[in-house]
């Protein structure tokens, strides 16, 4: 798996794997807009049979986000598709 992505498109529900190891991923999904000014991002671990997930909500001027030591660069978002780079952090 590239550990750099490049001008992704996530639609709505679509998830892309951030991190895997041995029994373990860290997975984003797209949530969509709730309203017009804001958009949120589903960031879902698993652990061998164990699994957690949960929203996070962003301004929809925010273009650049860190997750699970990657940096997210948010291109455009609108209420079906979001555009994003997925970058490493060394």
């Amino acid at each position: 798996m590239p550990k750099e992505y490049k001008d992704l498109i996530l639609k709505v529900g679509t998830p892309v794997t951030l991190r895997s190891g041995f029994a373990t991923k860290t997975t984003l999904v797209f949530g969509g807009m709730p309203d017009r000014e804001t958009y949120t991002l589903i960031i879902g671990y698993t652990n061998g049979y164990n699994s957690l997930a949960y929203n996070l909500y962003y301004p929809s001027s925010r273009r650049s986000v860190v997750l699970s030591k990657r940096q997210l660069e948010i291109l455009s978002v609108t209420p079906d598709e979001l555009r994003l780079n997925i970058l490493d952090i060394p």
